[in-house]
């Protein structure tokens, strides 16, 4: 699957973006992927971002959110 972050407005031509892979670890469906995909790191203040989506395979997209991350 594919992940895209966005910092700040994701309509916005000012925003952040970051995209990277990912994939499903549990039933409730979490997902593991880098922090640097999710995360501001390595800035100094490292904040999550904004608003984030999962595209799967089949095309099909989903709203998501952070629920932890390790930058080590």
């Amino acid at each position: 699957m594919t992940i895209y972050s966005y910092f700040g407005d994701p309509s916005s031509v000012d925003g952040q973006a970051s995209q990277g892979s990912g994939f499903v670890v549990s039933s409730k469906g979490h997902i593991l992927t880098n922090a640097h995909v999710i995360t501001t790191a390595p800035s100094a203040s490292v904040s999550t971002a904004s608003t984030l989506f999962v595209e799967f395979q089949d095309g099909d997209r989903a709203s998501a959110r952070v629920v932890g991350y390790d930058l080590f």
